[in-house]
């Protein structure tokens, strides 16, 4: 009924702006308005006021404005008032007023929102790109690169000034090439890093056992295929006596959805594990488990951090949202789009979000800005080294000074540190996991 009640209060602001205008254009140019009539049929509420009648109809899917004289086949007194009266020029601008007062009026709605709520953009929107996690073994590691550091330049384009596809575009390149990036971090000086690029693979799934019969699966990648590698080492686990799992996806970042959600769906047999959102928030898809895939029923913790995006807090959010089992570490990245690239005359590109990931309640895992965005872990333990939020602006200094540029090679603030050597640190993260898991009873595997 609302709905119905809406969509009728809406044509009739657009039915009226547009008759408003026939009739205003006919008074200005003199002609005698006869009716000016909401809807058609039989009416309702009326009211004459000089030569026109003002009414309301029962039928509310149009309305008209009747001058005097606008029917060829109705006698003609020749009264200057009447429309067939006036010149081509005057009764054109007459009958194109209706459609101008509706383009008008979109215009102005479209400026009175944009003027009151603004245009809404992107959290990635005019900021540098910002390291989520690194792949072990990978170029970048090797060249020094850690995540949350933020590349303010590649060779000598600002990050700030192109979008993420462009940024990706400048670092891919052929096997050998280097790429120079200009690079802050948090309390450190700006570094530029040379990184030759190589083909990578983030590593296989690893598992090991605990005490307490608890196995550790690591989850390095979601990339295609790997769903059937991760299912293997649960079962080698589970022969190994794993009654318990800690479900490791710290720094996994990246990945397939569909390959998330069959990861999610080894440990939930039932229920809904992940969505896709479209436009005005509406759901594209629902991924539902299958309860023949599941082959895990023991209790299971999972590890997020900042570094964890994309297909890994998929397998997190179902966790929590299904009430499958706690989540520890610390609030995730936040990713998970589906983008098109439209191609525009000239070459130019238009790079456009068609769909947002989103967790089995629909939350999507990018939101409106980074407070909204990533999984919230149910048990918040910070890693071994976090750096301190910081803001892009704070780190980047003036353009115009040489320092700021990647490619002047004399500053010797410039050049990345070796990496110092570091005392073994407790992972934190992992010891909350087990102290969780050690009160669980234990469950035999599906």
């Amino acid at each position: 009924m609302i709905t119905i009640l809406a969509f009728l209060f809406v044509l009739g602001v657009l039915i009226f702006v547009h008759e408003l205008g026939h009739f205003l254009a006919a008074r200005r140019h003199g002609v005698r308005v006869l009716t000016f009539s909401l809807g058609f049929g039989p009416k309702i509420l009326k009211v004459t006021r000089g030569d026109t009648e003002y009414c309301i109809s029962a039928v509310p899917l149009g309305g008209y404005v009747k001058m005097a004289g606008e029917n060829p086949e109705d006698p003609r007194s020749g009264h200057p008032d009447e429309f067939l009266s006036k010149t081509k020029w005057q009764r054109f601008q007459i009958l194109f007023a209706g459609p101008a007062m509706n383009i008008l009026l979109a215009v102005v709605v479209t400026a009175f929102v944009l003027g009151i709520q603004g245009v809404r953009q992107p959290v990635y929107f005019d900021e540098p790109a910002l390291i989520g996690s690194i792949v072990s073994g990978s170029p970048a590691e090797q060249a020094g690169l850690k995540p949350g550091d933020i590349i303010e330049y590649i060779d000598n384009k600002a990050t700030r000034d192109i979008s993420l596809y462009d940024a990706k575009q400048l670092l891919n390149g052929a096997a050998g090439s280097e790429v120079k990036l200009r690079v802050l971090r948090a309390n450190a000086s700006p570094l530029t890093i040379s990184v030759k690029r190589a083909a990578t693979r983030a590593a296989a799934a690893e598992g090991r056992m605990e005490a307490g019969r608890v196995g550790v699966l690591r989850i390095n990648s979601f990339a295609d295929g790997e769903s059937n590698e991760i299912r293997s080492r649960l079962q080698e686990l589970i022969k190994q006596g794993a009654q318990k799992i800690v479900l490791d996806v710290r720094d996994t970042a990246g990945g397939s959805l569909a390959e998330a959600v069959a990861v999610a769906n080894l440990f939930i047999k039932d229920g809904v594990l992940a969505q896709t959102i479209g436009r005005e928030g509406k759901a594209l898809k629902t991924f539902a488990a299958d309860p023949k895939a599941a082959i895990f029923s023991g209790p299971v913790v999972a590890m997020i951090d900042t570094g964890t995006a994309g297909a890994a807090e998929v397998v997190a959010s179902a966790l929590i949202e299904r009430n499958r089992g706690q989540v520890v570490g610390e609030k995730s990245f936040g990713a998970g789009t589906e983008q098109q690239l439209f191609t525009l005359r000239g070459g130019d590109g238009l790079l456009l979000t068609t769909v947002k990931w989103a967790s089995s309640n629909g939350k999507t895992f990018l939101g409106e800005d980074r407070a909204h965005s990533g999984v919230t872990p149910s048990v918040e333990v910070k890693g071994p080294e976090v750096s301190e939020t910081v803001d892009p602006d704070d780190l980047t200094g003036n353009d115009d000074d040489s320092i700021n540029k990647p490619d002047q090679g004399n500053d010797k603030r410039d050049a990345a540190p070796a990496p110092a050597a570091k005392p073994a640190t407790d992972d934190l993260q992992l010891k909350k996991a087990l102290e969780l898991l050690k009160d669980k009873p234990a469950q035999r595997a599906a």
